[in-house]
């Protein structure tokens, strides 16, 4: 019996937890006491969203292996509506 050996790249993993913990964060995208820290926040929201839409665009091109696909396929990419739910539940 053969036993597979599927592991996926350190920095892959890393921006795949950003990008999780960016869907779980309920922090709001704008901190009047320091102009710093909103703009750092933003930057890294916008950088894990262009990598999400990199990631879903390379899996259904099929340049990802089957583990990376399947785990980047859950995760959504409606940000629209992610942001507006989030926004519900703070209020």
């Amino acid at each position: 019996m053969r036993t597979s050996n599927i592991t996926l790249p350190s920095r892959w993993r890393a921006a795949y937890k950003a990008a999780l913990e960016l869907l779980e964060s309920d922090k709001p995208y704008n901190d009047p006491q320091d102009a710093r820290a909103r703009a750092r926040v933003q930057r890294m929201r916008t950088d894990t969203r262009r990598w999400i839409r990199e990631q879903k665009m390379m899996a259904a091109a099929g340049l990802l292996s089957p583990v990376q696909t399947l785990f980047i396929a859950h995760i959504p990419d409606n940000w629209r509506e992610i942001d507006l739910r989030r926004r519900s539940l703070r209020q």
